[in-house]
Formats: C-alpha cells, structure tokens, sequence
C-alpha cells in the first residue's frame, strides 16, 4: 500500500472508532466546584486532589 492509502485507512478507522464510543454518565458529586481568583474551573476531587484550567499569575500566588 502507499503512504497516503495507509493515512487515509488510518483516519477512517479512528474516526469510526470515535464516532462508536459510549458517552459516560458521571455522579454530579464527583468533585467539589471552588472558587479562587484566578484559578477558572478550579474543583476539589479528594482530599489531596484538585483539577483546574491554566492559573494566571494572581492565581498562581492565591494557590501558595
């Protein structure tokens, strides 16, 4: 096969397999939203765990 044919076959093959995928419900209490200025999205997983978008330099301060 040519390069390009293999790419093309490649491309197919994982937007199909995108396309297929479930959609997972997920619990509403999985994490805690917070509020913290210049922290967006900033959530409270567990304990020890916490998930945000890109701080900015105030929210970087604000997180020490």
């Amino acid at each position: 096969m040519k390069p390009m044919q293999i790419l093309i076959l490649l491309v197919v093959m994982l937007l199909g397999a995108s396309a297929s995928a479930k959609e997972v419900i997920r619990n509403a209490s999985w994490a805690t939203p917070l509020n913290l200025e210049g922290v967006p999205n900033l959530h409270k997983i567990s304990e020890d765990l916490y998930r945000s978008a890109q701080p900015n330099e105030v929210g970087m301060m604000n997180l020490e």
